[in-house]
């Protein structure tokens, strides 16, 4: 019989493949994170966590039932638990979740949180997805002249130069990603970067995250931003000899300058805005929740 549990740093580990990274994170660093398990005959089989993000409204960052146990209520369960939890504090007036759909299992939390009469709000920046065959007809692309010789992939250059890019920016404050770029899930065959001098002034990072490749970062200093269709040019190359057509490439925007970026190189594509954001706001009467 599945049922909800609550779960502490004592036991989290019992729950750690349902855990979200911004969870670990969280859990790791002692940040406040409210965690609750789902378990099945006393076998851990899910989870939901998050944390208060105002006085008013509870941000979720985390819900996942392992699939042998889906279409049993799971979920419902966990959310039931969070909400009359909530609910004991006046002050709480919203529970909100932000993702982004990257396939069918981020689709049947969609259609799980309309269910459960959550209200879709307009995301504040998108997250864009386009397949590879769709980006090959980029605007950008198609304008592209000039010479790639002194653009190299990542897998080309010493690790030193890679560490000096991480370094640069980790010491700015703003690091490109949670782990270095020589042991992450960065695609050293398809990122590419200008060498010039021993530096690296231009460059783009490509991952390869749960079987679709995300542009984390498009970067050239200012004497060699012009540069940045032919390294977009060099790098979608790449990715056509090694992955298939249909595989998914999405990019993060952060800012309206990124957003501007990102629907540039987009230009002439199909793509679509894959990211959700959902809020439920309790009134009177919260158990409305799954009427």
């Amino acid at each position: 019989m599945l049922r909800v549990t609550s779960m502490d740093a004592d036991n989290a580990h019992l729950f750690s493949d349902f855990l979200s990274r911004q969870a670990k994170a969280m859990l790791n660093t002692g940040q406040p994170v409210l965690m609750l398990g789902l378990v099945d005959d006393d076998h851990a089989c899910g989870a939901l966590t998050g944390f208060m993000e105002s006085h008013s409204i509870f941000r979720i960052n985390g819900i996942f039932v392992a699939p042998q146990v889906r279409r049993r209520g799971g979920a419902s369960q966990l959310l039931r638990a969070l909400s009359e939890l909530l609910a004991e504090d006046e002050q709480v007036t919203a529970i909100r979740i932000d993702y982004v759909e990257f396939g069918d299992e981020e689709r049947s939390l969609t259609g799980f949180l309309t269910a459960a009469n959550f209200q879709q709000n307009t995301p504040e920046m998108p997250f864009f997805g386009v397949t590879l065959a769709e980006l090959n007809k980029s605007g950008i692309l198609t304008k592209t002249n000039g010479n790639h010789s002194s653009i190299m992939s990542f897998a080309d250059m010493p690790d030193y130069l890679l560490r000096s890019i991480d370094y640069r920016f980790s010491s700015a404050g703003v690091p490109i990603m949670d782990v270095p770029l020589i042991s992450g899930p960065v695609d050293r065959e398809i990122s590419m970067g200008i060498y010039d001098g021993d530096t690296v002034p231009a460059f783009i990072i490509i991952a390869n995250q749960h079987q679709h490749l995300h542009i984390a970062l498009l970067y050239a200093e200012p004497s060699h931003s012009t540069r940045l269709p032919m390294l977009l040019s060099a790098a979608i190359c790449r990715a056509n000899e090694k992955y298939p057509p249909e595989t998914l490439v999405t990019m993060q925007t952060v800012n309206p300058g990124s957003e501007a970026l990102a629907r540039r190189i987009m230009e002439n594509c199909d793509f679509k805005d894959l990211s959700r954001s959902f809020e439920f706001e309790f009134r009177d009467t919260y158990p409305l929740l799954f009427d």
